[in-house]
């Protein structure tokens, strides 16, 4: 038996088998190696098996595979100078074949023949696929590229990178910034693989409303501890995401009564855009207080009575302070009982 490649134009003439009772020798085997492909064979029983594997970026269909059954005769030299003489046509079946027509082709030896092999190896063609993608805002969800002229419908992989970065990645980025992007198209079937361009977007900021709360306080009272809230966070985050919090300023603890803005500024946030709402801080009259020291009679030399006192209005914070300038050694006469230091509870 003799294989032999031999190359006509873009043709691969991929095995000589001569056969005389259906057995395989190694020193019947010729091989011519190609760029574009490469086809081996084993023999078993009557059964011929063909390898084929194409070379990277080249294709081959079953039709490019031809078995002609050929009239034996002639020594093993003389076959390679002048070829075989041909018969007729052997059917070829593909059994386990990819699309590229990588796989394994088996077809039968008739006794007495010998078969000659050619293949046809094509270059795969070329795609010139475009990518578009769109804006989105921090937190929505990621919106998909958009490949055009992906003709064989191979597998994409998007490759994604913030401006600042060096390498690619195929992670889809979800913070605010400035990125870049292309994708790469498998090679597929009787395509090629192929890169897009790069094209940039953008991840823009959340919106972010932070509103101070109101408040209502008497005059003279401690200023409360000021609150806000948050409207436009995502992905279940909370204030703790922001790198500056907010600062608060409004009237003071010694302010008229009237109402004053609570306003809030100065927070930071990497993905959000931030805004702000003004509360109001009412500050309005104590309630009046009237503090009444009771009177007292003596007698002259007697001891000063435990001064007592009434209240009337608000609450009183602690005891007043109550004096008088008699003495139990004073003269007969009317003396003012004098109330000072009297604190409200707010």
């Amino acid at each position: 038996m003799i294989m032999r490649y031999s190359f006509i134009k873009n043709m691969i003439v991929a095995a000589l088998l001569s056969v005389a009772q259906v057995t395989a020798a190694a020193e019947d085997v010729y091989i011519e190696e190609s760029s574009n492909g490469k086809i081996s064979y084993s023999v078993s029983s009557s059964v011929v098996t063909l390898t084929v594997s194409p070379a990277t970026d080249y294709y081959i269909t079953v039709d490019d595979i031809v078995v002609q059954k050929t009239i034996d005769g002639g020594s093993l030299n003389s076959q390679r100078a002048s070829g075989p003489g041909v018969a007729s046509k052997l059917p070829l079946t593909p059994v386990n074949v990819d699309d590229t027509g990588k796989g394994t082709y088996t077809f039968n030896l008739i006794e007495g023949y010998g078969a000659y092999v050619t293949a046809t190896f094509t270059e795969c063609m070329s795609m010139s696929p475009s990518i578009e993608i769109s804006d989105w805002i921090y937190g929505d969800t990621p919106v998909l590229p958009i490949v055009n002229g992906n003709t064989s419908k191979g597998d994409v992989t998007y490759y994604y990178k913030n401006v600042r970065d060096k390498d690619y990645g195929s992670t889809v980025p979800v913070n605010v910034g400035e990125y870049h992007l292309f994708a790469v198209i498998a090679a597929k079937g009787h395509y090629k693989s192929a890169k897009t361009s790069e094209i940039p977007f953008s991840i823009t900021k959340a919106p972010l409303t932070i509103t101070a709360k109101s408040y209502t306080i008497r005059q003279g009272s401690a200023l409360p501890t000021f609150e806000a809230t948050y409207e436009g966070f995502k992905n279940n985050e909370t204030s703790a995401v922001l790198t500056k919090q907010p600062a608060i300023t409004t009237a003071t603890s010694a302010s008229e009564p009237g109402e004053y803005e609570i306003t809030i500024s100065g927070a930071e946030a990497q993905n959000y855009e931030i805004s702000y709402v003004k509360g109001k801080l009412t500050i309005v009259d104590a309630d009046a207080l009237f503090v009444r020291a009771k009177s007292y009679t003596i007698k002259y030399g007697d001891e000063l009575p435990t001064f007592e006192f009434t209240s009337e209005g608000a609450t009183i914070e602690g005891t007043p302070t109550i004096s008088c300038e008699a003495t139990s050694a004073s003269p007969v006469g009317t003396y003012p009982i004098v109330i000072t230091k009297v604190s409200m509870a707010h």
